[in-house]
């Protein structure tokens, strides 16, 4: 966690294991995998285990982004 003064102080991280996948030869990420577990006191104690695996497909593959014209529409 970069930034702990922006967590509450009755939240505990107990457990994080977080591994990236990068690409040998174009060092795009290809993979994740999060393993967390943390508990937060308020009047009980909640306690929370995560487990997260995502991967990254399509990279710089991005084709046409329209705007819909309402969007463009509206006022500030």
């Amino acid at each position: 966690m970069q930034n702990q003064e922006e967590l509450p102080g009755n939240m505990e991280f107990n457990h994080l294991k977080y591994q990236y996948t990068i690409e040998k030869d174009t060092y795009y990420p290809t993979g994740i995998d999060m393993d967390m577990r943390f508990s937060y006191t308020e009047e009980v104690t909640m306690e929370s285990n995560q487990k997260i695996t995502g991967t990254f497909s399509k990279i710089n593959e991005v084709t046409e982004i329209t705007i819909p014209q309402e969007a463009l529409d509206v006022k500030p």
